[in-house]
């Protein structure tokens, strides 16, 4: 299988400088996929799947009056697909997609752009997302980070650090 944030040109599309289209053409070229663009465009959408447990703890957090940012490495038509089809967007105060500001996780710039929309700084933030390498971005910023597995090891997690979820 292929590590799909290794793949040339993914950093262009999740950077909005090139289509879903215009990387896909490209990806089944060079790997000699038999299958139609429209196909694997299908397929692609058809996989996208929230993660069990999450949206309980995001709903749990929003409840309790915590504000909450999504930074999102996307290219446009995925997280417009993802919008359209979870509404997860509506759960946060502050979203932050690759694609709208041109550069991707962890990227400095992201962290802080998520940080001036919540009005917050580095020491007040948590930092959660399922990237080793995106954790210590954000270490490295000074905003504290939980790696990521599934929901039942984010809420004992997140309670180790005296937040309940």
């Amino acid at each position: 299988m292929w590590d799909l944030y290794n793949e040339h040109g993914i950093r262009e599309l999740f950077g909005g400088r090139i289509s879903e289209e215009e990387f896909l053409r490209t990806f089944i070229e060079k790997h000699g996929l038999p299958i139609a663009l429209e196909e694997y465009m299908r397929i692609i959408r058809d996989a996208i799947t929230p993660i069990a447990g999450t949206r309980g703890v995001i709903e749990s957090l929003r409840a309790q009056g915590y504000k909450l940012g999504l930074l999102s490495d996307h290219g446009r038509e995925w997280a417009a697909f993802c919008e359209e089809k979870f509404d997860h967007h509506r759960l946060y105060d502050a979203v932050v997609y690759s694609f709208d500001v041109g550069f991707c996780k962890p990227d400095a710039a992201m962290f802080a752009r998520a940080l001036a929309l919540l009005n917050a700084e580095p020491e007040e933030a948590l930092f959660i997302d399922d990237n080793p390498r995106n954790v210590a971005g954000a270490e490295a910023f000074g905003i504290r980070g939980i790696l990521f597995t599934d929901a039942p090891t984010l809420r004992k997690d997140l309670s180790s650090l005296g937040i309940d979820a």
